[in-house]
């Protein structure tokens, strides 16, 4: 531990020893100390391990459930179309030959046929989910004149607005770009957000369509100007069956599937899709897609 040079003091000998007995308990209780954390790296090791089994475990059976999930909605919907449309044809026939009866029967058949084709609605969208979720919905990806095809919809959905005499206008800062995605799908989002738009504004107000670039990608925006919607709702508006508080102009049917569906279409672009919105001041939806894929 140390040497002492002779002639050594008795004091000085006794207050070395001393220390060298401390030294050597520390020495001691820190190599215990090294042996317990060993141990117990090792039993926490063993806890990850475990614990990672049982969630692989758990992983697993969620994707079974999952997919036993998806068979029994596409089972479901299938089976369930049949009956509603065959409600909705029975009820378009009374309809056409009941021409001179009340007119409450009438408006009860109208009714009807407006369930039956929300129902079908509803159907089709839980099996958009169904084939998304479960990885069998393919993206067909292509070249495509990416204003030319904002405009296509646009003029696909000007009879839509012609009843309640709302303005739809393209804001393009972008100029003509070539960029791939599955028109279809993408057509399917934009119109989504369309709809919602329409169905949120008043009579007479207008409907602004914006594209953008920024950097590396196109963001496209459909601004209205409605209720807003309020923020402590915003986060959970792209989940399966979320309806927010407001409610459409002229009470419009949906199903909630709509932005969830949108969502999943976009993520499976690359992109992202968002909302900003302030209550009384109208919302504005807006999606991204890259220009390189």
């Amino acid at each position: 531990f140390r040497y002492i040079n002779k002639p050594w003091d008795p004091l000085e000998l006794d207050t070395i020893i001393r220390e060298s007995f401390a030294h050597h308990e520390l020495l001691s209780s820190n190599r215990q100390l090294v042996q317990k954390l060993k141990n117990a790296n090792e039993e926490l090791e063993l806890k990850v391990a475990e614990r990672t089994s049982e969630l692989n475990e758990a992983l697993e059976k969620m994707k079974g459930l999952d997919k036993q999930k998806n068979r029994f909605l596409g089972i479901a919907a299938h089976d369930i179309r049949s009956p509603i449309s065959a409600i909705d044809t029975y009820s378009s026939i009374l309809q056409e030959d009941l021409v001179d009866v009340d007119p409450e029967s009438q408006e009860m058949l109208t009714i009807i046929r407006e369930y039956c084709r929300f129902v079908t609605h509803l159907l089709d969208e839980l099996l958009d989910i169904s084939v998304i979720d479960s990885g069998k919905r393919k993206i067909a990806k292509a070249g495509h004149d990416y204003t030319a095809f904002v405009n296509r919809q646009l003029k696909l959905n000007q009879a839509l607005v012609l009843h309640k005499n709302i303005t739809i206008t393209l804001e393009n800062n972008n100029g003509s770009c070539v960029i791939s995605f599955d028109e279809s799908q993408m057509a399917q989002v934009l119109n989504n957000l369309l709809n919602n738009a329409i169905k949120y504004s008043n009579e007479g107000q207008e409907i602004v369509i914006r594209v953008d670039q920024q950097d590396d990608f196109i963001t496209t925006s459909v601004i209205d100007h409605g209720p807003g919607i309020p923020e402590e709702e915003q986060h959970d508006l792209f989940k399966e069956f979320k309806r927010g508080s407001i409610r459409p102009m002229r009470g419009e049917l949906s199903t909630g599937l709509g932005l969830s569906i949108a969502a999943r279409i976009v993520r499976h672009h690359n992109g992202e899709i968002g909302v900003k919105s302030k209550l009384g001041e109208g919302s504005e939806f807006f999606f991204t897609l890259p220009i390189n894929q």
